[in-house]
């Protein structure tokens, strides 16, 4: 889950010339939480903590929570400069 469209294209681009396929974007917390209610589990989840409407933060508890998609690795990426995140 990424808000800004370049880094999604930049991302998208990148991991379809390493040979993956069917990438699916959300750009919030939200619309990474309604995805995985209505679709099979990803191989892997990029998310960016400072999201709008939902955080980063806010979607990992909330997957917990859910025990939606629980054994998919989920990396942070995070371009804060705040200390606590």
């Amino acid at each position: 889950m990424e808000d800004d469209e370049i880094t999604n294209f930049i991302t998208k681009t990148n991991l379809e010339k390493l040979g993956y396929k069917n990438i699916s974007i959300a750009l919030n917390g939200k619309e990474g939480i309604v995805y995985l209610m209505v679709n099979e589990c990803t191989y892997l989840i990029l998310l960016d903590i400072n999201l709008p409407v939902l955080d980063g933060w806010y979607f990992l508890e909330d997957n917990t929570d859910r025990k939606c998609c629980p054994n998919v690795p989920i990396l942070l990426t995070i371009s804060s400069g705040r200390q606590e995140d």
